[in-house]
């Protein structure tokens, strides 16, 4: 009986300590360890600046994906990842090629070895350009001559650095193995407590085998979070943290190319 009541205050602890933080989450937006939701991609670049080892571009990594303002259809190769048409800039703390070489410990989520891709929104495309030309430009200056270095972000150009400030972080994807699908859900479960969304989907690969995947999902505040088990492959599942107001913006940029394209009709 003792022992039993013991079990029971412990889980009004957990159940209490989870609740306080969520209702804080509520609050003030989903964060990922020590990067929250909403934050600037200014921000983010000042925060994470730094060189990379040996290289003379510097972190964070940004990406903005195969397709600039002037480039053209390439018909009969494979689609090019088209981020300008979503407004987006993908980011990542370090490079990869620093966690292959082992010269920085790998990203993790509970304890796991993950690949964590930060996605920036913003507001207008003629911002996304600006950015894109910029970066374009400085790495290949960067890599281009004997003993350049990109310069640390603070050295930044005013109207890049106001132009980085209007796109805001979105969403936190991160990718780990299948087989942590289970540990990764337990340490949200005990952080964010009993998710209320929870169903299982059925997945069929290339040669038609069929794989179960769950998908689990809590709403906090302004902020979601979603766990699919099987995503992009059998074997990789995926976490998502985002933001619906910021996410959203990526639907008006398309909508603006449709809107665009149908006028060359």
């Amino acid at each position: 009986m003792k022992s039993h009541l013991i079990r029971i205050v412990v889980a009004l602890v957990c159940f209490g300590s989870a609740s306080a933080l969520v209702a804080r989450a509520a609050e003030h937006g989903l964060a990922f360890k020590d990067v929250s939701l909403g934050i600037t991609l200014a921000d983010f670049c000042a925060k994470y600046d730094r060189p990379f080892e040996g290289d003379p571009r510097r972190a964070p990594s940004l990406i903005f994906g195969d397709i600039f303002a002037n480039t053209k259809p390439d018909p009969g190769r494979r689609p090019k990842r088209d981020y300008r048409s979503l407004g987006m800039v993908s980011a990542q703390k370090n490079a990869p090629f620093e966690v292959s070489k082992g010269s920085v410990p790998p990203d993790t989520i509970a304890g796991i070895t993950a690949d964590v891709y930060f996605h920036f929104i913003v507001e207008s495309l003629p911002d996304w350009d600006s950015l894109a030309k910029w970066h374009q430009e400085g790495f290949k200056t960067a890599v281009s001559s004997v003993g350049s270095k990109a310069a640390p972000w603070r050295e930044a150009p005013v109207e890049i650095v106001a132009a980085a400030s209007r796109f805001s972080l979105g969403e936190i994807m991160v990718n780990f193995a299948q087989g942590d699908f289970d540990a990764v859900v337990a340490a949200l479960r005990e952080k964010y407590g009993a998710p209320p969304e929870e169903r299982n989907d059925t997945l069929q690969n290339a040669m038609g085998a069929n794989y179960s995947s769950r998908h689990i999902s809590w709403s906090i505040g302004q902020d979601r979070i979603e766990a699919e088990e099987r995503s992009g492959g059998v074997d990789q599942s995926v976490v998502r943290f985002w933001r619906k107001g910021i996410m959203s913006r990526s639907h008006v940029h398309i909508k603006e190319r449709i809107e665009r394209a149908a006028k060359d009709l």
